[in-house]
């Protein structure tokens, strides 16, 4: 009897803090630590290896996907050296350019396994990830680009126009990662694949020190995913890169936590009726 009642309580107190949006429910998210090296390294002497060139410029620490405790508000925050204002401008001069985000809602299927962090996957090989969607990101100058600054997004199918692929840049034709997804250009000459008829958001970066060492990261907002996909969350994947894919994250998306937490309140009251219903023990 004891057991049955604490089973009620814990489920009845899961789905409360669900139904009262508190604080423990009120940040929903999900990062997906960088294990993804992909395929296709020039030279091919560094193939063993995360990141492609200099770390402090290039590196790609993780991708968190989140959503408020209502599902309202969302987004995508990545964390990289990349987003830093000196590198982003060092960088540009190089013709490197930022990426967007490409997402998946029929899962995550790079070519490899974990253990050697896909080291095979490109975007062109056969059997890899499709890449279903596109969240296109506003490229600012040099000169425009600035912290807490709000740029554009555009949210697009895949199909409304073509991928395109990381190559070298014209200042360092030996160090990239080749075919990869980089960025998406769309049909701008058919005016149903217009920028201005696509769903559009903002994105901006912010800086911060840990342990020492400065990272940026740059946030995609005003794009709940579990809103847009909740009928395929089971199967999201998320990728992002710069043009040379020096460093290059991507990975599957699990179901929420507050999901799983309310199958369990849920699961726990339904095993409690059962329980009451053949008797006491």
């Amino acid at each position: 009897m004891k057991k049955r009642r604490l089973l009620l309580i814990s489920s009845l107190a899961l789905l409360m803090v669900w139904g009262l949006g508190g604080t423990a429910m009120a940040d929903l998210s999900y990062t997906i630590v960088d294990n993804y090296w992909g395929g296709a390294p020039s030279p091919n002497t560094v193939k063993n290896a995360d990141v492609i060139g200099d770390k402090n410029k290039f590196d790609i620490a993780s991708i968190t996907v989140f959503t408020d405790d209502q599902y309202k508000l969302g987004g995508v925050t990545i964390k990289s050296k990349y987003f830093l204002a000196e590198n982003y401008k060092n960088l540009l001069k190089k013709n490197i350019t930022m990426g967007d985000l490409f997402i998946s809602d029929d899962g995550w299927s790079p070519v490899g396994t974990a253990a050697n962090h896909w080291a095979s996957d490109t975007g062109k090989v056969s059997g890899t990830t499709d890449w279903e969607f596109v969240i296109v990101t506003e490229k600012p100058t040099a000169d425009n680009y600035s912290k807490d600054t709000l740029y554009n997004t555009w949210y697009y199918y895949t199909s409304d126009g073509e991928i395109v692929y990381s190559t070298a840049p014209s200042s360092q034709t030996a160090w990239y990662r080749a075919d990869q997804e980089v960025s998406f250009k769309t049909f701008i000459d058919d005016e149903n694949n217009d920028e201005n008829n696509h769903p559009s958001g903002k994105w901006s970066f912010t800086t911060q020190q840990e342990n020492g060492v400065w990272w940026a990261y740059m946030t995609i907002k005003d794009w709940n995913l579990y809103k847009l996909f909740k009928d395929n969350w089971n199967n999201l994947a998320v990728s992002y890169t710069m043009s040379c894919a020096n460093d290059s994250a991507q990975g599957a998306v699990p179901v929420p936590p507050s999901l799983l937490l309310l199958g369990t309140g849920l699961i726990g009251m339904v095993g409690f009726r059962k329980k009451s219903k053949g008797g006491e023990s």
